[in-house]
């Protein structure tokens, strides 16, 4: 080999080299499986030798899994690129973030800020197709015995659009959100409004909580709301509900039973802010009872194989109000969970949006609902054609 060529030669095989012993050196010390906060994820551990013929054809799968989350400075890698984007004015990954003032971040993925522009509303038909599933999934509910509840949850831009210098001058009560909860409420308005679906519109709360409590409703380095907000929606939920059921006492969360810790940046929104010394919050409830504790809901019935941690569970509360409750979700009702575990006797909660019959009617015949409450996020109320729930069944 020429002598001017040895140099490079020589280094990038001692990069290899320790890029590879920096991986052996992660499996010694303990690190296999561990939680990337540059990614907010876990990765993937070393998975166990195979000692059979089944058990060869997935540990290829799994160890290359195993080595790209392990190779070396992975952390820091992610750490650098975040800054290279922050420096370049670019999103990392295939996320849009937006960063706004006061270190809030928020997303612009699934068109979120464009909904507030009369350039991109639904048109009329687009409205149409939602008022439809609407009522379907209300007299599908009917016909089960339940009634029916559709909880829109705001974007976080929302109800901070203050901290968003592209909304300054934007009216984010005129949006997507909007056309589809009064076009809802106008029409059974001049039809039956008594057994119309009962449309959760959280927005008033929310920005009445923002004004009076010490706390963010949001994680400013995450797209969800923290339990401050989720207190919020669950008064707007319940006001829908006590119109229906007005016997039911809702239970109160005052300022003084939340705790606040900070967890610092996380999320995938918070990759954006990768390496910065940012300070987010954690927020908990204190004094819940026994029957919320994460340890206590238990996993249903799962024919359809919804797998992981969006496995169906329920919950059981005697002292709640003797109801049964069917909930189809998103990751944004996590934080709701015990606060609504709390209030009913029976809660079963299947993290799937409802655009499956088949599913609908399983669960629906299995736990006999006297409710049924359908969640999404107001990012994703877009052409119910295109969107995560489907068209109308």
């Amino acid at each position: 080999m020429n002598s001017k060529h040895r140099l490079p030669f020589f280094f990038a095989i001692s990069f290899f080299v320790l890029l590879s012993f920096s991986t052996v050196i992660t499996v010694l010390i303990g690190g296999i499986s561990k939680v990337s906060y540059a990614e907010y994820r876990q990765t993937h551990s070393l998975p166990e030798f195979p000692h059979d013929r089944a058990t060869l054809a997935s540990f290829a799968p799994q160890f290359d899994a195993f080595m790209r989350d392990n190779f070396g400075f992975r952390e820091s890698y992610f750490q650098v690129m975040a800054h290279l984007c922050r420096v370049l004015g670019v999103t990392p990954g295939k996320y849009q973030v937006v960063r706004g003032r006061d270190n809030w971040f928020f997303t612009a993925e699934d068109h979120a800020f464009a909904g507030y522009s009369p350039r991109f509303y639904l048109s009329d038909s687009d409205v149409k197709n939602w008022r439809d599933y609407l009522e379907a999934k209300h007299r599908w509910a009917a016909s089960v015995g339940a009634r029916y509840f559709f909880m829109a949850v705001p974007n976080s831009n929302t109800i901070y659009h203050d901290k968003v210098p592209a909304l300054d001058t934007v009216d984010v009560m005129q949006s997507r959100m909007s056309q589809i909860i009064d076009s809802v409420r106008q029409f059974n308005a001049a039809q039956q409004p008594a057994i119309a679906p009962f449309m959760v519109d959280s927005r008033a709360e929310m920005f009445r909580a923002r004004e009076t409590s010490p706390y963010d409703l949001y994680y400013r380095t995450d797209v969800h709301w923290n339990s401050v907000g989720a207190v919020a929606g669950y008064r707007a939920l319940m006001a829908s509900i006590q119109q229906a059921f007005p016997a039911i006492r809702v239970n109160q969360y005052s300022d003084s039973r939340f705790l606040v810790t900070d967890r610092g940046a996380k999320g995938y929104v918070g990759r954006f802010a990768a390496g910065e010394d940012l300070h987010d919050h954690e927020v908990e409830i204190a004094g819940m009872p026994d029957c919320t504790a994460t340890e206590r809901f238990q996993p249903i019935a799962n024919p359809y194989s919804l797998g992981g941690r969006r496995a169906p569970l329920k919950t059981v509360c005697p002292e709640g109000y003797p109801l049964k409750v069917l909930v189809f979700h998103d990751s944004f009702f996590k934080l709701l969970q015990p606060i609504v575990s709390a209030q009913f006797q029976d809660v079963a909660y299947i993290w799937l949006y409802s655009n499956d019959d088949n599913v609908n009617q399983y669960y629906a015949e299995l736990i006999k609902p006297d409710i049924i409450i359908e969640e999404v996020a107001e990012r994703y109320l877009g052409d119910i054609r295109s969107t995560r729930l489907g068209a109308p069944q």
